[in-house]
């Protein structure tokens, strides 16, 4: 709930949940709210700190001030801003980061655990289905203002970034 409500005033800020409950479904559970990182308890004080630091790095590298452009997506890497058919995405950092991610290489199919690896700095984010609940709001934000898909699944192997136009949709004008 705490950060629920932090990351409604502030999408940009990092959340890093340290907690005793080391269940799969409250690690969802945390990434889902907003956290970027998850650290269960006990834990080194190194490894927190190596967290910490991998997420400010990202907050400061790969890519920023680029825009990537594809269908009717915009996405700002420099002011974390995503725009679909002109009109603002509602993303966490996280979300942002992950969509970028996959945008920056289109067609390539990139597995979780990589994904993983250049948005939190390290494999283990807690298990695939974070990225895999990470994906299912991008699909919906992208879904409530766009005529595209982008975000496809290759089952067991990872995700694909490609601008389809949506089974329906009329073309973009």
């Amino acid at each position: 709930e705490v950060c629920e409500r932090i990351r409604e005033r502030d999408t940009g800020v990092m959340i890093v949940m340290i907690t005793a409950k080391d269940a799969e479904e409250d690690k969802v559970r945390g990434f889902e709210a907003g956290a970027d990182d998850y650290v269960t308890k006990p834990f080194g004080m190194k490894e927190l700190v190596a967290r910490i630091n991998a997420n400010l790095k990202r907050g400061e590298t790969g890519g920023r001030g680029k825009i990537i452009e594809a269908g009717d997506l915009q996405l700002d890497t420099k002011n974390f801003t995503a725009r679909a058919d002109n009109e603002p995405l509602d993303l966490r950092l996280k979300e942002f980061e992950l969509l970028a991610a996959l945008a920056s290489t289109p067609g390539e199919l990139r597995s979780r655990e990589e994904l993983a690896k250049e948005v939190w700095g390290h494999a283990g984010v807690g298990s695939s289905r974070t990225i895999d609940v990470h994906i299912r709001r991008i699909r919906a934000a992208l879904e409530e203002k766009s005529s595209y898909e982008y975000i496809h699944t290759a089952r067991g192997l990872g995700y694909r970034f490609e601008a389809r136009l949506r089974a329906g949709a009329g073309q973009p004008g």
